[in-house]
């Protein structure tokens, strides 16, 4: 869906909506239509705006500390690196020193304080590491820090307001309200009758999952935040729940670490298929797959395949959907000098240009497996195809004749 960019393939999008009742599937879509997915590129450009913003609050040769909040592996810490590509970082760069540790800076005269995160949903967990970290209040003490500020792709204004009725400290960020009780909420575009037709199919479900966090049943998301937002990383658990739960539900964007790795698991077997089937069939090579140089034939005329060529192909697939390079090392257990390797030989079969691009030779090669895998995949051997199915097939023609 473009409202999704991109991000996940319709058939996901048909089995979330399997989810629900068959008279609550065209709210459903309605709800899609205002849902608010971030890829990387435009996670990149909003922090680059409001750093920029930011910065233009602080004097030129000002020592600045970043400092990511949350635990080791947290998205606070995951925003460090997108933050360090913006133009706006790499215009005061000498000025900034992004760290947890503020007993071993290698910047000294810290004069501002930046806290980092990619999304603000109740502002509890902020203002919890905030007051906790004894080190850190230690070191605004003793070097007189007054100039707070917080960063973040998206914040919602239920946390923004707890955050500052506890610190001050000044917010730049999108601000987001929630969903079902903002005058101002995206889905004004429908009629009264149809938002709460999809507040109370949210609500139905929502009620059923039985989630907890710190000792609290949710129906809207984490601290009832309403949020409804996806970034290309993670979503937080403030979105409403119908979004990611996975638990005897199937997550349009799933928060699960587990089942995130399966899925990754299942998008290395479908393109294993893809390789499966240059194994065993005998593509035909006067397509845009005769100059593909990494195919090899056996005695027999089929085509062999090695594991370098599996990653060239899943390499193609995941270019397709928009897949940075990060994730695309992290889907295929590739190291960044690997990933470059896999680039290359692509590139040698002009399946990827210089600007890292699929040419147009390798759109027509995708487009030729995929003919071949939907006409294999009929005759896989699954379990549904393998079951025994409890109806009579009956001809309604036999010689002709009915």
């Amino acid at each position: 869906m473009p409202r999704l960019k991109y991000s996940i393939l319709p058939t996901k999008v048909i089995k979330w909506l399997e989810n629900f009742d068959e008279d609550e599937v065209e709210s459903m879509l309605n709800l899609l239509c205002i849902y608010e997915y971030i890829p990387y590129n435009e996670f990149l450009s909003r922090l680059d705006d409001y750093f920029a913003d930011l910065l233009n609050t602080i004097p030129k040769n000002d020592k600045i500390l970043i400092f990511p909040f949350g635990k080791i592996g947290k998205s606070g810490m995951f925003v460090t690196y997108p933050l360090s590509k913006t133009k706006s970082f790499g215009k005061r760069n000498t000025d900034i020193e992004i760290s947890k540790d503020v007993k071993n800076l290698k910047i000294s005269n810290v004069k501002h304080i930046v806290f980092l995160d990619d999304f603000i949903g109740t502002g509890n967990t902020f203002i919890k590491d905030y007051t906790r970290n004894n080190d850190l209040q230690e070191f605004i003490k003793d070097n007189k820090i007054n100039s707070l500020y917080l960063l973040s792709c998206i914040a919602m204004q239920q946390g923004v307001n707890y955050i500052k009725s506890k610190i001050d400290i000044k917010v730049f960020a999108d601000i987001r309200d929630k969903l079902f009780e903002n005058k101002n909420t995206p889905l004004s575009i429908f009629e009264t009758s149809s938002i709460k037709k999809i507040k109370n199919i949210v609500q139905k479900y929502g009620n059923s999952f039985n989630l907890e966090y710190d000792a609290k049943k949710i129906t809207y998301g984490y601290g009832e935040s309403q949020s409804f937002i996806s970034f290309f990383h993670s979503t937080p658990n403030n979105t409403l729940s119908i979004i990611w739960n996975d638990v005897m539900w199937k997550p349009l964007f799933a928060r699960s670490s587990n089942t995130k790795m399966n899925e990754a698991r299942e998008l290395k077997k479908n393109i294993s298929f893809f390789i499966n089937l240059c194994d065993k069939l005998n593509i035909d090579l006067e397509s845009s797959m005769k100059d593909f140089k990494n195919f090899k034939f056996n005695n027999n005329g089929k085509i062999k395949n090695s594991k370098h060529d599996h990653s060239i192909i899943l390499l193609l697939f995941l270019k397709k959907n928009d897949y940075e390079d990060f994730l695309i090392s992290h889907i295929l257990g590739l190291s960044r000098y690997e990933l470059n390797l896999i680039y290359l030989e692509a590139k040698n079969c002009d399946l990827i240009d210089n600007q890292y691009k699929i040419t147009s030779k390798g759109q027509k090669f995708l487009k030729e497996i995929s003919k071949i895998t939907y006409k294999e995949s009929i005759r896989e051997e699954n379990n549904y195809n393998l079951m025994i199915k409890n109806h009579l097939y009956l001809p309604s023609m036999l010689n002709g004749a009915t």
